[in-house]
């Protein structure tokens, strides 16, 4: 009993210790809650430009027009807002902007995932894995402090859910004995949808665990446990069923999206890691502008030393690290594990195959070097057994403090986020550098503010869904310095071939009134002669209108009108796939709710 209290105090002392670095950690972030990201032309962060427009046009519609935002006509001539992989109406983690604001909610759900990562990270190593306490809290200061959070959270808004990486794990482990679990693993992998590539990436890290858990030696025979792998299909299933509202809109994207597919293998694979790129990337500080998942020397040694001492214990987890560095490696490796899951069409997608893959790297590192602490425990009893393992833990917390801390440093802009005027017309930029560095994300974020929705983000141009424009623009905008900041001047030039957001054919025809909304487009005309009404936004099939057929005219909405006299027209969206997705992660929700009070009446 004293040891068992003795134990809970160690335990509770630990967690409070991880708690207090990953405070200390990210402190500056908290610091700077309500500070927007600064961009030089030294950083070049645009970025986050891209998740402001994502988090304020759904928080203007939702909270304070009261509208669900299905279409957008801020962006490539409008577009189906739901269809975009990353949008953020449709992440748990918006809720946080409804009270505290697009900027500090952002800034915040970043915050509070840094925590939720250490903690189940803990839970996984010292309750599951059951590590020492010592080895527990060393690998979730690692996780939690590594580089490649940091480093991603100023590049990527959809990394952030892969810190529920640990917390992910627990729930598949745990579900071996209690079914319940398998509901918890479907419920934190369906938010890995919003992750983007990174959900394959998941997806196949969980099927290599299942499968080297299939296995098992006793006296030299081969036993076979299919139970993770019923664990994993099980919680796929779940987890893609619960996820219908986002996947059939990405579905309706990748359907006319070819541009990797038409691409070759040697052309569509970027940022495959080399030996010496690897060992920058895990040893080189942010301060070098290199690393996406700095570690530092210390970790990765003690997890060598991990798999040399314990390879009983960690050769599954050293296994699936093997095989995700050589898939990192690419065309680069002896051989080349990724162009086998190239022919995969999800994966086949994934071209920055470092940058997504490494993500597993990271996880199994720290995982695996915390094994390494009960080396320390068998010296002979003294002051080393205690010290020892907390000036290791020291001296890593520092490095990693020192080394990453750096990337919460550009949160140092006052960012006003006002509601923006509501739709103007469409703009096209010029003179812009045509890579994402070049900023036009900042560009895009002050014409939206404005009223102004820009049709060429270079960004997308690679993107045949969002390359394919037929719109007209009414201005060109051209940015007075390549480099773009929300404080650059932009010079406006007036096109001469625009005509207007909504005209006839016939000019006896003329059109009053233009609205549109997030979800419906809103038109008086007076009419003289049936004709067609072009409306300057791309063509939908979800549009529909009680007044007349709509169709594609030339890449545009347009409508045929045989009524005659003044009409108040109305054309609504209505995406009818996503509606279906709506329908079906719904009864799936209601389904493993039922699921879950059934398997507790059973204990």
């Amino acid at each position: 009993m004293i040891n068992n209290f003795k134990t809970k105090k160690n335990d509770l002392f630990a967690v409070l210790t991880v708690i207090s670095a990953v405070f200390l950690y990210t402190l500056p972030l908290l610091l700077r809650l309500g500070k927007a990201a600064t961009l030089t032309h030294k950083n070049c962060i645009t970025a986050w430009y891209r998740a402001y427009f994502f988090g304020l046009y759904p928080y203007v519609s939702m909270f304070l027009e009261r509208q669900f935002p299905l279409w957008c006509p801020f962006r490539e001539g409008g577009f189906p807002w739901i269809v975009f992989p990353v949008e953020l109406s449709c992440n748990l983690f918006s809720l946080f902007m409804l009270p505290m604001g697009v900027v500090r909610g952002l800034n915040f759900g970043w915050y509070i995932l840094y925590f939720v990562g250490a903690l189940s990270m803990f839970y996984l190593t010292r309750k599951v894995l059951k590590y020492n306490v010592y080895g527990a809290t060393y690998s979730s200061i690692v996780f939690s402090m590594c580089g490649f959070f940091s480093f991603m959270q100023t590049l990527r808004l959809n990394t952030r859910e892969t810190l529920l990486l640990p917390l992910l794990v627990v729930f598949l482990l745990k579900s071996k004995q209690d079914n319940r679990f398998i509901i918890f693993t479907s419920l934190v992998l369906s938010l890995f949808v919003n992750s983007l590539f990174f959900f394959p990436v998941v997806v196949l890290f969980l099927f290599l665990v299942a499968v080297l858990n299939t296995f098992k030696k006793d006296n030299f025979l081969l036993i076979i446990e299919k139970r993770y792998l019923v664990i994993f299909t099980v919680s796929l299933i779940v987890a893609l069923f619960l996820s219908a509202y986002k996947l059939l809109p990405i579905m309706e994207l990748l359907k006319v999206d070819r541009r990797v597919y038409e691409l070759a293998y040697n052309k569509a694979i970027v940022g495959a890691n080399t030996f010496s790129l690897l060992a920058r990337h895990m040893f080189i500080p942010e301060n070098s502008n290199v690393g996406t998942m700095y570690l530092g020397f210390l970790p990765v040694l003690l997890c060598l030393f991990s798999v040399i001492l314990y390879f009983k214990h960690v050769k599954k987890w050293f296994i699936i690290l093997v095989i995700f560095i050589i898939i990192t490696f690419g065309p680069n490796s002896f051989f080349d594990l990724n162009y086998l899951l190239w022919h995969l069409p999800i994966l086949k997608s994934i071209r920055e195959i470092s940058k997504y893959y490494s993500l597993i790297t990271v996880f199994l590192i720290s995982l695996i070097c915390g094994r390494f602490f009960p080396v320390i425990s068998r010296l002979k009893k003294g002051k080393s057994r205690s010290v020892l393992p907390v000036i290791i833990i020291l001296i890593t917390f520092i490095d990693l403090l020192s080394s990453n801390i750096g990337y919460f440093n550009i949160y140092n802009t006052d960012l006003i986020l006002r509601k923006p005027r509501n739709y103007v017309a469409h703009v096209k930029a010029i003179n812009v550098h045509k890579g994402d560095e070049g900023g036009i994300e900042p560009l895009r974020l002050s014409l939206y503010l404005n009223g102004f929705g820009l049709i060429n983000a270079q960004y997308h141009n690679s993107i045949k869904y969002f390359k394919d424009t037929f719109v007209t623009p009414k201005y060109f905008v051209m940015p007075e310095y390549v480099f773009i900041a929300p404080s650059t001047k932009v010079f406006v030039l007036l096109n001469p071939a625009y005509r207007a957001e909504a005209y006839f054919f016939n000019e006896k025809n003329r059109v009053d009134y233009f609205s549109i909304t997030p979800g419906s487009i809103d038109i008086k005309a007076n009419i003289s002669e049936p004709d067609t009404i072009i409306i300057n936004q791309k063509y939908s099939k979800g549009w529909k209108s009680e007044y007349g057929e709509t169709f594609n005219s030339n890449g545009l909405l347009a409508v045929k009108m045989a009524k005659i006299g003044e009409q108040s027209i109305r054309l609504k969206y209505i995406p009818g796939f996503f509606y279906r997705g709506i329908v079906i992660s719904v009864l799936t929700l209601l389904a493993i709710c039922c699921a879950f009070f059934y398997l507790v009446k059973r204990i």
